[in-house]
């Protein structure tokens, strides 16, 4: 038979996992608060201040992109539950940074975009200066660091194309899986977990409560034991033998007695 787990102890596990959830809520809000509000911040405007650092929102438009370097699976308990792409882009001023996105529609439009950035690189050492760029995108992401998984195959294929110490790298990635949709769902679960939490904590302080209840008015086994003791001996102290005649009264035997004794007088007369 499974054993049920106390009230103690659902109470402490499910006081922990509603603080956790607390400190988790106001964490992800304070962390991810611009992109929850959908308010990037202009990437060349950081990039000029030198404000460029993990954490930040930004929008960018991406006019050129030099290759795909990497893809990244992901799954849970073996079961797919996406890809993600990563991609090296090409910026206005020749720095270099990655960008990561599993979005379809512009997964498929880097891959066009490749083609035609080569395309426009091949045409500028002809010398053929009119060429102009693929057609630029807009982008939103947060800025994070390059999962060292990864980060090798981006400096191999940094390498592979000729890109120098001469040029400027950035060894981030623009994530633009980090959507406002994501996070919002992410703090509305973090809400219903809460919820559920602290109802849990409700119930579980009223089982306590009236089990204390419970065994303040149930009487003891002793107290049992000293209160409906059987006639004719008390604890472990042997019963009498003395029969209590068809009524079990005690007057029953004291009538038996005296007729005994009427009856012994008689004989003598």
């Amino acid at each position: 038979m499974k054993k049920k787990n106390s009230p103690i102890k659902n109470l402490i596990v499910f006081s922990l996992c509603a603080i956790i959830m607390v400190v988790g809520f106001f964490v992800t809000l304070s962390e991810n608060f611009d992109i929850i509000m959908n308010n990037p911040t202009d990437f060349y405007e950081l990039q000029t201040n030198n404000q460029l650092s993990t954490g930040k929102y930004v929008s960018l438009d991406v006019d050129a992109v030099l290759e795909n370097y990497a893809e990244t699976k992901h799954s849970v308990s073996f079961i797919p539950t996406g890809t993600d792409q990563h991609y090296i882009l090409w910026l206005g001023d020749g720095s270099v940074i990655s960008l990561t996105t599993n979005d379809k529609k512009l997964i498929k439009k880097f891959d066009t975009m490749i083609d035609e950035t080569w395309n426009y690189i091949d045409e500028l050492y002809n010398e053929n200066y009119d060429a102009d760029l693929p057609e630029a995108v807009e982008v939103k992401g947060k800025i994070t660091s390059i999962r060292p998984k990864i980060s090798g195959f981006y400096e191999e294929f940094l390498g592979e194309m000729g890109v120098t110490s001469e040029f400027t790298v950035y060894h981030m990635t623009i994530d633009t899986t980090e959507t406002p949709f994501k996070n919002i769902m992410l703090l509305i679960a973090m809400v219903v977990f809460l919820v559920i939490s602290i109802l849990v904590v409700i119930s579980n302080i009223k089982v306590i409560k009236a089990s204390k209840d419970n065994a303040v008015l149930q009487p003891t086994q002793s107290q049992t034991n000293s209160d409906y003791q059987p006639m004719g001996g008390f604890g472990n102290q042997p019963q009498s033998n003395m029969n209590y005649g068809e009524t079990g009264s005690t007057y029953g035997t004291y009538q038996q007695m005296k007729e005994e004794e009427e009856n012994n007088s008689d004989m003598f007369k």
